[in-house]
């Protein structure tokens, strides 16, 4: 990379003002005739009418995939409202739970005596 560098540098000093004025021309105007060749060739694909019939194909089948997405997302909205209420029967079963702790605690009673039994 350092040697491309420095050879640029030598070749810039050897170029006067006047012909470097004249290179930016000449680049500008090959420049402009580029941009001129790409514009016609677009011009061109517009006039072939077997590409805009695919294109109307592709339009029906995406309307196609909207409409099935619109019925998966009414589903979702009756699932979330089914959890909800399952939620609200969570909380009643709280109470359960301490009643749970006391099975515990009478399991733990039988075990101690049946444990002394057998000693």
């Amino acid at each position: 990379m350092k040697k491309s560098k420095q050879k640029n540098v030598f070749f810039k000093v050897n170029y006067t003002n006047y012909d470097r004025k004249k290179a930016k021309k000449k680049k500008k105007k090959k420049k402009k005739k580029k941009k001129k060749k790409k514009k016609k060739k677009k011009k061109k694909k517009k006039k072939k009418k077997k590409k805009k019939k695919k294109k109307k194909k592709k339009k029906k089948k995406k309307k196609k995939k909207k409409k099935k997405k619109k019925k998966k997302k009414k589903k979702k909205k009756k699932k979330k409202k089914k959890k909800k209420k399952r939620n609200n029967f969570v909380t009643v079963e709280d109470d359960d739970d301490d009643h749970d702790d006391d099975l515990c605690l009478s399991e733990i009673i039988n075990f101690h005596f049946v444990y002394n039994l057998s000693e």
